[in-house]
């Protein structure tokens, strides 16, 4: 419960003192995603799947959801009811920019063992979504600005290369060096939801501070919009799990992983689309959507993990 009431403190302390976060080094912020796949990589099960056949399923129908039907529930909602309810169009792309991000890594696990769900599958598709993502962001993600003068496809490439050095190595040597007795110890969860804390709060006062002297207006609509995506988003979720007929658990793990949006890829890959920031309109646009949805997801899926957790001990 802590991360999630240091969750909220976050956008409420970087808008008190933006220029706090503002003046650190961005290598603190690409060591501390290096430290949250490396942690990834420490809790990958070793464990042989027991029915292969049903874990290829789950996989096959979680990395649709993620990358397929929350791009098109996006556009929907573009088009029938976020212009309706006062959403400003710049926003336009930095929502389908969250759409199109792979499974957080983060905190599918630590959903599922809070709501008492084996997070075998979580865990693992969220590494594979970001492995994909990797690989299909490239040339997903510039298609959103080829009516402007830079070139999205030389920034994704430079990005691409920096955030898989510091997602594909980190997470190899996690997994190689997880079955050492000097990582047993840890509480891998906690370290890896004290780098993401960070990451959020820096982002923020980076946010805020762009942000002061202009129209905030917008900001409200926009969060009602990415709560609305959310909510639709966990439905399409339970609806995959009931039409193809798995059980409840892996239900539960549709939940924590379809939805769910890494922040941890979104930011380096938003900075380099942007110049680094230095087109701040840019940046505003693909951040503000995706620092939303990000808090959305973490207090709504805490909350249904909690519940269900609470039930599963009852029971």
């Amino acid at each position: 419960m802590l991360f999630y009431f240091l969750l909220l403190c976050c956008p409420l302390a970087a808008w008190t003192a933006p220029w706090i976060g503002n003046q650190s080094p961005e290598s603190i912020y690409l060591v501390c995603v290096a430290g949250i796949f490396f942690c990834a990589g420490l809790q990958i099960d070793r464990t042989a799947f027991s029915d292969t056949q049903r874990h290829l399923r789950a996989a096959l129908a979680i990395q649709t959801g993620s990358f397929i039907l929350m791009p098109l529930l996006a556009l929907l909602l573009l088009w029938i009811l976020f212009p309706r309810i006062g959403i400003p169009s710049s926003y336009t792309i930095g929502i389908l920019f969250t759409a199109m991000l792979p499974v957080t890594t983060t905190s599918c696990g630590a959903f599922c063992q809070l709501a008492k769900v084996p997070p075998l599958d979580a865990v693992m598709n969220a590494i594979v979504g970001n492995m994909l993502g990797l690989a299909v962001l490239p040339f997903l993600v510039p298609l959103l600005l080829m009516n402007t003068d830079s070139d999205p496809y030389g920034a994704m490439r430079g990005a691409m290369t920096q955030v898989g050095l510091f997602v594909f190595v980190p997470l190899v040597l996690g997994y190689f060096l997880g079955l050492r007795s000097f990582f047993k110890g840890w509480n891998i969860r906690t370290v890896s939801q004290a780098l993401l804390l960070w990451i959020i709060y820096r982002c923020y006062c980076k946010s805020f501070s762009i942000l002061y002297g202009s129209d905030e207006s917008g900001l409200y609509p926009l969060f009602f919009g990415m709560l609305i995506f959310h909510g639709l988003g966990n439905l399409i979720s339970l609806a995959i799990g009931y039409f193809f007929h798995f059980d409840g658990d892996t239900r539960m793990v549709f939940l924590f992983t379809i939805p769910q949006k890494t922040i941890v890829l979104g930011l380096p890959l938003a900075a380099a689309l942007a110049n680094s920031g230095q087109n701040q309109a840019l940046w505003l646009a693909l951040v503000m959507p995706l620092l939303m949805y990000n808090n959305i997801q973490y207090l709504v899926g805490g909350t249904i993990a909690w519940i269900n957790g609470r039930k599963a001990i009852y029971e």
